[in-house]
């Protein structure tokens, strides 16, 4: 790392929390029994959901000087480069779709936390000798087409391109073929070179054992690319559960407006959009 470095470099917490809220406007819906708000951007949806919130990643990705790059299986990347590139990059990044009833954060957050990293680097004029790449995997949640991690599981050569662009929804599209009609059909090569670490801040959105439990998580390609853990065809929708304070409940039947052939829905159940921490 070369340039002024202090013992803690912290990021903009103010900043990076109006990211998620912007991205949690797209695709976002209204609960009514609780009148709180929550998210269905469910992946490869149209102009105002996932290939939306998709696009705004990636404006903000150039924006903070990324080269971005989509690969076959609609994965997006954006790299900083360092002072060897020819170095393997330290990955970061998650995924932005969601199931029918999410949160702001969940897998949003791995994604613009890592590019709020890089702002806030380019801001003290740090480098780094490895490149940074952060990246935005398809369907990781597996509520469309049927297999959750989809996206990392293709890139780390654990499914194959064809197979998963073979895969069909309930109403017989399938992923390749959406994928080309919402423009993420990209022509870079999908399989990924071992990065030198993965790291992936994740905070995992549903009924808490406690008021104040969230669970983070730090994961590797390795554990997220384990094809068909779960089956949206065969699960069974959450059973509801009484929400903690800022979040609204799990609900039964997707809300208004969800596509019809996208459900049911993963077997974690999730809750809506909940309130600010008290710190960040």
């Amino acid at each position: 790392m070369t340039g002024p470095a202090p013992d803690t470099i912290t990021v903009n917490g103010h900043r990076l929390w109006q990211s998620l809220m912007d991205l949690a406007e797209i695709g976002a819906y209204d609960d009514e029994p609780t009148g709180l708000r929550g998210v269905n951007r469910q992946a490869l949806t149209d102009a105002d959901a996932d290939a939306a919130g998709r696009r705004r990643v990636m404006a903000w990705m150039e924006q903070a000087g990324l080269t971005v790059r989509i690969d076959r299986m609609g994965n997006i990347y954006g790299r900083r480069e360092g002072t060897d590139p020819t170095a393997a990059p330290v990955l970061t990044g998650s995924h932005i779709d969601s199931v029918a009833t999410a949160g702001a954060f969940d897998g949003c957050l791995g994604v613009l936390g890592g590019i709020e990293v890089v702002r806030t680097l380019d801001e003290r004029g740090v480098s780094t000798r490895r490149p940074i790449e952060i990246g935005v995997f398809t369907e990781e949640e597996g509520v469309r087409f049927g297999i959750d991690m989809l996206g990392s599981a293709v890139a780390a050569g654990r499914l194959s391109l064809e197979y998963a662009h073979a895969l069909t929804d309930r109403d017989g599209r399938t992923l390749g073929g959406e994928l080309a009609r919402t423009g993420f059909h990209g022509p870079a090569d999908v399989r990924l070179d071992p990065p030198h670490a993965y790291v992936e801040c994740h905070i995992e959105q549903g009924v808490p054992s406690s008021p104040r439990a969230v669970s983070r998580s730090v994961s590797s390609p390795a554990y997220r690319a384990s094809p068909g853990r779960r089956s949206p065809s065969t699960a069974a929708p959450p059973t509801p559960a009484p929400p903690r304070p800022g979040c609204a409940p799990t609900q039964g039947s997707p809300p208004p407006g969800s596509p019809s052939g996208y459900g049911p829905w993963s077997t974690r159940a999730r809750t809506a959009n909940c309130a600010p921490p008290s710190a960040m």
